[in-house]
């Protein structure tokens, strides 16, 4: 049985055993520099999953979907891609000069991205993951307020972006998508 090939997109201080870790920063541990708003420097059809945490809102919106195809390019047919980024109306998406690329629960619903079906999608009060695990209280927290403040806009998403989401701002957005071929 071959071994299942795992990219992790943007590792910076998240190194994980058993991926390939690429990210654009050399202070951090990879196995690779890559620049993401260029050519991904892997074969066609290399990877069956796929792992981003905050890391695409961090393109120029030009290369979103460049990007995307190359991740399509890189993927096995089925493969998975998991992704995690900050809600556009969260305050840590304007925060920080870096994060150029606001992503919104339909983003990835547009004609453009249609190699990817969506197998699911959530709205996170707080992170799911924070970056620095050193903090288990705010783990702690996380974990009892995601599920209570997270079901509404999870069960009326468009309701909740149209409406809602510039008073009660959710902090995270993740996507699970399956690539198809």
């Amino acid at each position: 049985m071959e071994k299942m090939r795992k990219l992790n997109l943007g590792c910076g201080e998240d190194y994980r055993e058993g991926f390939v870790n690429v990210d654009i920063r050399k202070d951090v541990k990879t196995d690779s520099i890559v620049n993401i708003e260029k050519k991904l420097p892997f074969k066609d059809n290399s990877f069956d999953y796929i792992y981003s945490r905050h890391v695409i809102e961090h393109i120029h919106p030009e290369k979103l979907k460049f990007l995307m195809d190359e991740i399509y390019r890189v993927c096995k047919n089925n493969a998975v891609v998991e992704i995690h980024v900050p809600h556009f109306s969260c305050g840590k998406t304007y925060q920080s000069y870096t994060h150029l690329t606001p992503i919104s629960y339909f983003t990835f619903d547009c004609s453009e991205f249609s190699g990817f079906k969506i197998i699911k999608r959530r709205f996170s009060f707080m992170r799911s993951e924070l970056p620095y695990t050193g903090n288990q209280k705010l783990n702690k927290i996380a974990k009892i307020l995601n599920p209570i403040f997270s079901f509404i806009p999870n069960k009326a998403p468009f309701i909740y972006e149209r409406f809602f989401c510039w008073i009660f701002p959710v902090e995270e957005i993740s996507f699970k998508m399956m690539v198809v071929k």
